[in-house]
């Protein structure tokens, strides 16, 4: 695939591969991609975050930190 990048752009990708630990376009490419992606997803669970709030469906401080202590729990178990 051949794609057309401005100046700017093409400078800043220039850029990371002075700067940083990419050894290619590609790979600056796939990291930029991969941000997009955890962006997006991050994005929509405070979005889903936020309709459970407004439909009441929340956990006390206690319960959250319970529910969090079992979670390191049970993978220490399985480690």
């Amino acid at each position: 695939m051949a794609i057309q990048l401005t100046k700017e752009t093409e400078d800043r990708l220039r850029e990371k591969l002075t700067s940083g630990p990419y050894t290619s376009e590609d790979e600056v490419v796939r990291a930029g991609l991969d941000l997009l992606e955890h962006s997006e997803a991050l994005r929509k669970a405070v979005a889903e975050g936020d309709a459970q709030l407004a439909r009441g469906q929340v956990v006390t401080e206690s319960e959250s930190r319970r529910r969090i202590e079992k979670l390191f729990a049970d993978l220490e178990r399985h480690e």
